[in-house]
């Protein structure tokens, strides 16, 4: 029997010099994107039913009101996961529209695309 793979680390949060008031555009974009990832992180290794607000929170290196000021609950924060990650598949389908290839043959290979995708590390993240 083996063992599992170690679980990948949780991201960091990229630093940023403390200040007051909001953050820049920019400096919001890369933290929600950061969040994204560490519930991503989290989801995958431990499940979404054992991973909690507070938890996502703690591993962001962020305190429980930045993360409920951006995302409501855990279901919306879930769904922002899922929406890039169905981006990121998305952007790797192969193309087929515009071609002359059969629709029969068409469908089968973009089964074979997902089965492949599906099946390699990383593949339900999308990467």
């Amino acid at each position: 029997m083996s063992l599992p793979p170690d679980p990948q680390p949780v991201p960091r949060r990229p630093a940023r010099p403390r200040g007051r008031g909001r953050p820049t555009p920019d400096e919001a974009s890369r933290l929600s994107a950061h969040l994204i990832e560490v519930a991503a992180t989290l989801f995958e290794q431990e499940g979404f039913s054992a991973v909690s607000m507070n938890r996502i929170a703690a591993s962001a290196g962020i305190g429980k009101d930045t993360l409920y000021a951006r995302y409501p609950n855990k279901e919306a924060l879930f769904l922002a996961v899922f929406s890039r990650q169905t981006e990121q598949h998305l952007g790797n389908c192969p193309s087929l529209a515009g071609t002359d290839t059969p629709c029969e043959t068409a469908l089968r290979r973009y089964g074979e695309w997902l089965l492949r995708s599906a099946c390699t590390p990383g593949g339900c993240r999308g990467g």
